[in-house]
């Protein structure tokens, strides 16, 4: 009984975990701009985001990720930045390594796996 309880405390406070280690990487995101084209939550929707076309990734959805999703694909978009028909994102090579692995912590925390059966729109 009382194994099941320490688990189900365990299981609450596991969520604002997860937010504690990632809060210092949405700051970094938020301080070096992101947020402008990203949005304040990285759903596409900065400031600047109706400008371009491709749009700005929504990084809660993984079918929006053109250059891949994975942890060296993200550090690469940051470092060198995309210069593709439509997209202008500048590079930011001079964001810190540490503070770069805390923005795709971040980043990797809002990645939502897709539904099964759900249409490309």
């Amino acid at each position: 009984m009382n194994r099941a309880i320490l688990i189900l405390c365990y299981l609450s406070v596991l969520p604002s975990m997860a937010l504690a280690d990632t809060g210092k990487g949405r700051q970094l995101y938020l301080s070096y701009g992101c947020a402008l084209c990203h949005g304040l939550d990285g759903r596409g929707d900065g400031l600047n985001a109706s400008k371009f076309d491709p749009p700005p990734t929504n990084f809660h959805d993984l079918r929006t990720y053109r250059h891949g999703s994975g942890r060296d694909s993200l550090r690469s978009a940051i470092s060198y930045g995309i210069k593709e028909e439509g997209s202008i994102m500048p590079s930011f090579e001079h964001i810190p390594p540490g503070e770069m692995d805390q923005i795709i912590d971040y980043l990797q925390s809002l990645k939502q796996k897709p539904l099964l059966n759900q249409s490309k729109t």
